[in-house]
């Protein structure tokens, strides 16, 4: 298949939904470090190393759902002032050299490479593509309705982006 073209709507269940993947991967990695170092303090007898890196995980984990938190509210405040609704209403066309994602209600558009593609994400409700950027084009997977059109949209995507890193449930 040349083509697919579906409408997606980008709101606040979006974003949380996102929220685990949107994290750095260098932010997810030095929480294992701290993790691990906890674990090992806490082998060797000192708790209360082990206890302060604990707190400092739990504190850090806390700051980044309050940023996202925050960063979420910000978002979809503008987008109501700009567009007077918090949901953002899209046509994706996945064509030949690129993605052409249209915004309904505002009638603009932008392009994606597929060279731009870092990630694919597979989520309980979403189809997710990720840039290098870290932005991100979301499909709702209910608009993919019967599994061979959902099997087809995949091997499409793998097709296209040759070198995506591929996180599926």
């Amino acid at each position: 298949m040349d083509y697919f073209e579906v409408e997606s709507i980008v709101n606040k269940d979006t974003y949380n939904e996102l929220m685990w993947h949107r994290i750095p991967k260098s932010v997810k990695i030095l929480v294992v470090i701290i993790l691990f170092g906890c674990t090992m303090s806490a082998i060797g007898g000192h708790y209360d190393a082990a206890v302060s890196g604990l707190a400092m995980v739990v504190i850090f984990s806390l700051m980044l759902l309050f940023a996202h938190k925050r960063n979420v509210k910000i978002t979809l405040q503008r987008q109501k002032e700009r567009e007077e609704t918090s949901e953002l209403k899209l046509a994706i066309s996945f064509l030949d050299e690129e993605i052409k994602i249209h915004n309904l209600r505002a009638g603009g558009a932008i392009y994606v490479n597929y060279d731009s593609i870092a990630r694919f994400v597979e989520t309980k409700n979403l189809y997710v593509l990720f840039t290098k950027a870290n932005q991100f084009v979301a499909v709702n997977k209910t608009i993919l309705i019967q599994e061979q059109k959902r099997k087809d949209f995949i091997r499409f995507v793998k097709d296209k982006c040759k070198n995506v890193k591929w996180r599926s449930k």
